[in-house]
């Protein structure tokens, strides 16, 4: 559906991040940190087949050889838009658009940025965005006009919620634009972001086109621009995904009972409250007190064994020293992912702490959802940093044993 260009003009993505030093980043092992959960485990399963004999042994490989090739399902080369549309819950402010990233020639861009002409690829009219909230298809948004705001691109367009019978819809009556793929370009020599050069009719004549379901010869008229201000809290920001040719959207949420989610939340809490008392290279006999700590659970490899995600204000409480007067508590905003496995540990693959009177230098982290950033049918984790007044995002994948930043748009 969005249509990327030959030539490669955005960020390119690293998967390695460099905070600032008074943060701490990390991406733990499966071996450490570990806290029982007492979930059943597949070993343990695998022993009790073994001791009833080769019969059942046979059949259990037989499950397992469906579900781990699952695992392994090959990335789509894309090109694949993600992008954030703005909604309002009152219905009366006009929906928006904000893109973020492209994944074209298994790399990532800026989607703000990428083959801009001066408008973004991402956001050429009549581009049509699938909104997903955690993985479920909420309706479409069609791109009708775009525009810098803030010195930033958006674009404005029609926003169409998904009804039952559009949902039962075959294939066959889909008019969505359908996305030819750009032939392979030659990448450029330099990681860093460079100013797109305007291009020429010959130019835009060579770029790939969108085949349109219904084609009218004319650019879409563009919905009327609101001019009621939206505050922050009367938006709702709901990951959007353009691709052609990508897997459909699944449901990353994960059924958990209130045991089970006490339980996780728990574990999650000791496990920021270890981070938080490590990073700061505290004493013996610190206190650690959790405050306004939010907690979410995914299923992301839609595999049964659920994340959570943990974002709290860490305060430590140091002891206090014979004859003198104790130390002032110190606040932490800590980041914390992490997973359950097979064996019913619960082990951390995604850890950031920084200290919060740093937090206009390091960013603050906030969690926007899960959606499927790179095609492969598993969610990643899209995150919002504030820096002072600067919004950047980040995608992080969070694999069996580690998590890896897919795309930052702030490096």
């Amino acid at each position: 559906m969005v249509q990327p260009g030959v030539s490669a003009l955005g960020k390119k993505y690293s998967t390695t991040f460099f905070p600032l030093k008074s943060a701490s980043e990390t991406f733990l092992p499966v071996s450490s940190n570990r806290l029982k959960s007492g979930a059943l485990s597949l070993i343990s399963i695998a022993r009790y087949f073994y001791r009833k004999g080769p019969v059942q042994v046979i059949l259990l490989l037989l499950v397992l050889a469906g579900v781990l090739p699952a695992q392994r399902k090959r990335v789509q080369s894309g090109p694949r838009a993600t992008a954030l549309v703005v909604l309002s819950p009152d219905g009366q402010t006009a929906p928006r658009l904000i893109p973020i990233c492209i994944r074209d020639n298994d790399q990532f861009w800026d989607a703000s940025v990428y083959q801009a002409t001066p408008r973004p690829m991402a956001l050429e009219p009549g581009t049509v965005y699938e909104v997903e909230r955690t993985g479920k298809s909420l309706g479409f948004f069609t791109v009708q006009r775009a525009s810098q705001q803030g010195g930033r691109w958006t674009a404005s367009g029609r926003w169409e919620p998904r009804t039952r019978s559009a949902a039962a819809a075959s294939p066959e009556d889909d008019e969505r634009p359908v996305l030819r793929r750009a032939p392979p370009a030659e990448k450029p020599s330099q990681p860093q972001a460079q100013p797109a050069p305007p291009r020429t009719s010959d130019e835009d004549a060579d770029r790939p086109p969108l085949k349109r379901g219904k084609p009218s010869g004319e650019e879409p008229e563009p919905e009327p621009q609101a001019t009621a201000p939206v505050t922050p809290s009367a938006q709702q920001l709901v990951p959007a995904i353009s691709d052609a040719s990508g897997p459909d959207p699944r449901p990353y949420t994960v059924d958990l009972n209130a045991d089970a989610q006490a339980r996780l939340r728990d574990l999650g809490s000791s496990l920021a409250q270890q981070a938080a008392l490590k990073h700061a290279a505290a004493p013996p006999g610190t206190r650690v007190e959790l405050k306004n700590p939010a907690f979410h659970y995914f299923d992301l490899d839609v595999t049964n064994t659920p994340q959570v995600v943990i974002s709290a204000v860490a305060t430590l409480i140091p002891p206090g020293a014979r004859g003198r007067k104790p130390a002032p508590p110190s606040d932490y905003l800590v980041t914390l992912v992490a997973r359950e496995n097979v064996s019913g540990d619960v082990n951390p693959v995604y850890t950031r702490v920084i200290p919060a009177r740093h937090a206009e230098l390091d960013g603050k982290l906030e969690l926007l959802d899960a959606v499927d950033v790179d095609g492969d049918g598993r969610g990643e984790l899209l995150f919002r940093r504030f820096i002072g007044r600067d919004v950047s995002y980040l995608v992080v994948k969070v694999g069996l044993s580690q998590a890896t930043i897919l795309y930052d748009s702030g490096h």
